[in-house]
C-alpha cells in the first residue's frame, strides 16, 4: 500500500523533480525501518517460542483458559439437557 502510494507520486508527471525525489527518499526509508521493525519482532519471537522454558510459561495459562472453556461449555450442555428433559416429563404429566 505505501509503496503504490509512493510510486503514485513519483510517477505523477505532475509532480516536480524535488517532490518525487523527496517522495522517493521518504518511503524507501520508511520501507527500510518497517522491515528492521518487522525482523527484530520475529528474531524476539523465535527466541521466546524457541526457549522450553517459555513455552511451558506460555502454555500454562493458555491451556487453563481452554479447560475452563470448555467446562463452561460442558455445564451449560448439562443445564440445557437438564431443562429439556425437565420439559418433556411436564409434557408427558399432562
Amino acid at each position: 500500500m505505501i509503496g503504490e502510494y509512493g510510486s503514485s507520486i513519483i510517477n505523477n508527471p505532475k509532480n516536480s523533480e524535488p517532490v518525487r525525489k523527496i517522495t522517493k527518499n521518504l518511503f524507501t526509508g520508511l520501507l527500510q525501518r518497517f522491515r528492521g521493525m518487522t525482523e527484530r519482532i520475529n528474531e524476539k519471537l523465535a527466541k521466546v517460542f524457541s526457549d522450553p522454558a517459555k513455552q511451558e510459561e506460555i502454555k500454562k495459562p493458555v491451556k487453563e483458559s481452554v479447560i475452563a472453556r470448555l467446562n463452561a461449555k460442558k455445564q451449560t450442555i448439562a443445564d440445557d439437557n437438564a431443562h429439556r428433559q425437565k420439559s418433556k416429563t411436564q409434557g408427558k404429566d399432562m
